[in-house]
């Protein structure tokens, strides 16, 4: 067919048996072993073409339009009316043209953006007959709203080589789309055949989630880390209290317990240690995320920034002490 660009292909001392695509024209011609007056194409399914005779009745040529797998034979008819008495039926078979192909390379997972954002998107692309064109969709979780906007159009017909593998990139200019922070965007991209035949057929890639990136929600797990913190320390302190009433009751044990006691207080004392370096840390990344954090009070960043100080403090040199006055008990 025209859609696939491919130039006519001749096949010469062909056994007559026939493999094509759909809406194929297909031209046979044959030689007689005798010259004949009539010929005809005779298809299992009843329809009958008639041939042209051409060279002194020895030459026959017809046109198929390829419309199912069938078999077919030619039937010649000479001057007395006898026609040949074997028909030696050829086969007529549909290839199919399969779907086309899509895969999203890049980006690779669902990414927080801004609703200014100029994303890269990276894919590949891939048909048998010639790709027709490509876009992305997208729809908002929040709205509902949907749209397709086209991102590659080839251009087809007989003069034009078929595009069959396409990798390819666009940016895509989330701005012109007008969401809002706080919103959820579901996109794929779809690719379409150049098969005018039976319609172009379409596939899919796989779907990945936008986004929006929002203060307001950012704001809203800063708050809730600095809760999960807050707890965290207050574990600490009650750890750090019982371990400060245990060795204050240490020397009223019996001589022979106070060993024993005293390691066990030291193993909980280096966890305690190691504990503290885990919530430090923990709360100098809420912080790097707290100063870009325009909804953060700066009284809030700068007592928790304390925090952290005294936390790294104590972490270096009062439980050291401890420690070591623990173990050289």
């Amino acid at each position: 067919p025209v859609y696939t660009g491919l130039p006519p292909q001749k096949i010469v001392h062909s056994n007559g048996d026939i493999e094509c695509l759909l809406g194929t024209r297909v031209r046979v011609q044959a030689e007689c072993n005798r010259a004949g007056v009539k010929a005809r194409l005779v298809f299992r399914a009843g329809e009958i073409i008639p041939l042209q005779i051409t060279a002194a009745g020895l030459l026959v040529s017809g046109e198929i339009y390829a419309v199912r797998d069938t078999p077919y034979w030619f039937e010649i008819e000479d001057k007395f009316g006898y026609t040949n008495p074997q028909r030696n039926e050829r086969v007529l078979k549909i290839l199919k043209d399969t779907d086309p192909e899509i895969t999203l390379i890049s980006p690779d997972q669902d990414l927080v953006v801004s609703e200014k954002s100029k994303l890269k998107v990276t894919f590949t692309s891939r048909d048998d007959y010639g790709i027709k064109e490509i876009g992305v969709n997208y729809r908002s979780l929040s709205t509902g709203e949907a749209g397709r906007t086209l991102i590659k159009k080839n251009p087809t017909g007989a003069q034009t080589a078929a595009v069959t593998i396409l990798t390819d990139e666009f940016v895509w200019d989330l701005e012109r789309l007008n969401y809002r922070p706080g919103e959820m965007v579901d996109y794929f991209l779809d690719v379409v055949d150049n098969d005018i035949v039976t319609g172009p057929k379409k596939s899919v890639s796989e779907t990945r989630r936008l986004e929006i990136f929002s203060y307001e929600r950012e704001h809203d797990k800063i708050e809730q880390e600095l809760a999960s913190f807050r707890e965290d320390l207050l574990n600490l302190l009650s750890t750090e209290i019982t371990a400060r009433e245990k060795a204050k009751q240490i020397p009223n044990l019996p001589p022979e317990t106070q060993l024993k006691t005293w390691q066990e207080l030291e193993r909980e004392q280096t966890k305690v240690r190691d504990d503290t370096a885990k919530v430090a840390d923990k709360l100098n990344k809420i912080l790097s995320r707290m100063e870009d954090d325009p909804l953060t009070e700066q009284r809030v960043f700068y007592e928790h920034q304390q925090m952290k100080n005294n936390l790294d403090s104590l972490h270096d040199n009062p439980m050291k002490d401890v420690l070591e006055k623990i173990h050289s008990r």
